[in-house]
């Protein structure tokens, strides 16, 4: 069966006015709806995942320094691309896109709304709590990410607060401060289980070693054992060979013709003893 993004229409605007900055699945399906729109005049679109998700996505498929590295040539390449012309270019979150086309379509001055297609599955969870805190960790990562969004092209504009409204200013702060002490507790309950995953592992290498030694003893024993028994069975069969050889060289003796002659003399010397 065709897969439907093959058999869509063939982009009615060049390459160039089009730019995904990443590789990541939500970069890829926010360019092929796109590229099914004119875009207006001179317009450039500049595409970029979002960092924690396409971080995520990227810790499942290589190590996590290829994943940063790779993410952060992403951003650079979306700022750069933003920054060459701010009149003319804007800077789009694909997941954001994905999420409200509507507002794409209001943003960028389209005729009609992207060809739809079906945004691509979150991560693991497990997987962004990670990604979140191995960008809250690196500095130049943050700052990126800080000017990623900053430069963004925001499809739902949302009013500042008004800083004389307290209860709205508190409101604020305090969702940001459950907020980060939410990921503060998900953050130190990751950390907890990879020590206590440590542990364990270390007390199964402890263990491992322990059997191997005794393995080794055992097999140690085990050889000495079978070196004695090789030993003995050799000492046995000397001996029983010894024997043979006596008990032949007897019966050769006893059938001789110089015993058989001295029998009268052997028999008179008994007589001669016992009177």
């Amino acid at each position: 069966m065709p897969s439907p993004i093959l058999s869509a229409p063939a982009p009615l605007e060049p390459p160039a006015a089009i730019i995904a900055a990443d590789d990541s699945d939500a970069t890829e399906t926010l360019r092929l709806s796109l590229s099914q729109s004119a875009l207006p005049g001179d317009l450039r679109v500049v595409i970029v995942g979002q960092p924690v998700l396409s971080l995520a996505a990227a810790l499942a498929a290589m190590p996590a320094p290829a994943a940063l590295s790779a993410l952060a040539q992403g951003i650079k390449t979306a700022l750069a691309a933003r920054r060459a012309d701010r009149t003319q270019t804007r800077l789009l979150i694909a997941q954001e896109a994905l999420a409200d086309p509507g507002a794409v379509t209001d943003r960028l001055g389209l005729a009609a709304a992207p060809l739809p297609l079906p945004a691509p599955a979150l991560p693991d969870p497990l997987l962004i709590l990670l990604a979140r805190h191995l960008i809250d960790a690196d500095p130049d990562l943050r700052a990126l990410e800080q000017a990623l969004m900053a430069e963004r092209s925001a499809l739902a504009a949302q009013p500042p607060a008004d800083p004389l409204d307290l209860d709205a200013v508190c409101a604020l702060a305090a969702d940001a401060a459950a907020a980060r002490d939410r990921d503060a507790r998900t953050i130190a309950l990751l950390e907890a289980r990879c020590a206590a995953g440590r542990e364990e592992l270390e007390a199964m290498a402890r263990q491992t070693i322990a059997l191997t030694e005794r393995l080794e003893k055992a097999e140690t024993r085990i050889r000495l054992s079978r070196a004695a028994r090789d030993r003995a069975r050799a000492e046995a069969d000397q001996a029983l060979h010894d024997r043979d050889l006596v008990r032949a060289e007897l019966d050769r003796f006893y059938r001789s013709r110089s015993y058989r002659l001295t029998a009268p003399l052997r028999w008179l010397r008994r007589r001669l003893r016992s009177s």
